[in-house]
């Protein structure tokens, strides 16, 4: 499926794979904002990210950071 749609766009796999893998970074982040603060502004390419990664929500979960321990 990647080399098809890298061929059909005139991309590198690794390209298509890095751009793939920041916007879905990016929605994650994007929701975890939204669902916090009400009044977050959006700009035109965040609101485009949103609509077109929503297919995504119900399989993003949120990772709680462990804790830094010293070692010493």
């Amino acid at each position: 499926m990647w080399k098809e749609k890298a061929t059909e766009i005139r991309k590198s796999v690794s390209v298509l794979k890095t751009w793939y893998t920041s916007l879905r970074r990016r929605y994650g982040r994007l929701k975890k904002k939204q669902s916090g603060n009400d009044d977050t502004k959006l700009t035109k390419r965040d609101k485009w990210v949103v609509r077109h990664f929503a297919f995504l929500h119900p399989f993003i979960l949120e990772v709680q950071k462990r804790p830094i321990v010293s070692v010493s």
